[in-house]
């Protein structure tokens, strides 16, 4: 068994969730197997290959629709393209429960879906009636704002409540799942302290001994669980925080980049650049437009899968 990759799910900064159309050459190689602590909606558009949902392992074909829950391992492996012709497109929603209000899922209106999520702590699969019913839905929600975009994600999961599903992993598998819950819990931890500290100098060394171990283990645990550096998960979340200011606030960029954690803001252009293919500046004057500019690059800070 491959050890799953802990991924960190970046909320957009105009939502507070995300949502979005994605291509790729090939599935392989740059979306490994790998667990997040968010709900995750995966429509495949266009592709083939063999889907990997906690225990599962089936054949898939273009319009797959797979709702999988927190920290369920989970990946999809296209078959050999040569001519690129079926070249994977995909549109994902991940969110947390929290993003639709505290009680929620307690309100008797709400109650098949709290259900439906329970049922995918799994992975459930939909059939092509689900598909032809939502696909206007999820092509929608990718460039919605404010309150249309989050009423819109409501209703995608009052619909799916509607639609049959197939359970993928087996009864048992949740009980047993070769996912260490102490990996994903120090991870969290983490990302908290860090999210609690943007604006002050972050060390990998106390991080490292909040946890009991020394900067070299943890270096190498970091690494290995998330396939990134540790700073390099400072600076995605550093900028993930300037790209909500810079949408939420009028707050001059100089400022949101010392609240970020940059005492220089030539290292806050060079970062916001590296991630966001933009400046600060142009980001802000295109905010209108955000949702609905072309997915990046491979190698972006963009969370697939």
């Amino acid at each position: 068994m491959i050890d799953p990759r802990f991924e960190l799910v970046e909320a957009q900064a105009h939502s507070s969730f995300r949502c979005v159309h994605n291509r790729c050459d090939t599935f392989a190689g740059e979306h490994p197997l790998h667990i997040h602590p968010a709900f995750e909606l995966t429509w495949i558009l266009r592709s083939s290959g063999t889907r990997y949902v906690g225990d599962s392992v089936e054949r898939y074909e273009a319009d797959d629709l797979v709702l999988s829950g927190p920290n369920l391992p989970h990946c999809w492996r296209d078959d050999p393209d040569p001519s690129g012709a079926n070249a994977p497109e995909w549109i994902i929603v991940q969110f947390e429960p929290t993003c639709l209000g505290p009680g929620f899922l307690d309100l008797p209106e709400a109650h098949a879906v709290r259900d439906l999520l329970d049922q995918a702590h799994g992975g459930l699969a939909f059939d092509t009636a689900c598909v032809a019913d939502l696909e206007p839905l999820l092509r929608r929600l990718v460039s919605l704002q404010g309150l249309p975009r989050l009423a819109g994600l409501i209703d995608i999961l009052d619909r799916l409540t509607r639609h049959r599903r197939t359970p993928l992993s087996m009864a048992g598998y949740d009980h047993a799942r070769p996912v260490s819950r102490v990996m994903v819990e120090r991870l969290e931890q983490v990302q908290r302290y860090i999210i609690d500290n943007l604006a002050e100098d972050i060390s990998q060394s106390e991080v490292a001994t909040q946890l009991g171990m020394s900067p070299a283990t943890f270096s190498k645990f970091f690494r290995a669980a998330t396939g990134r550096t540790f700073t390099g998960l400072v600076k995605l979340l550093r900028i993930n925080e300037a790209c909500r200011l810079l949408a939420s606030t009028e707050t001059r960029i100089t400022a949101i980049a010392l609240e970020c954690g940059y005492r220089h803001t030539s290292h806050f252009d060079r970062h916001f650049l590296e991630l966001k293919g933009m400046s600060p500046r142009e980001y802000r004057r295109r905010l209108p437009g955000l949702a609905t500019l072309p997915p990046r690059a491979s190698g972006s800070a963009e969370i697939a899968c």
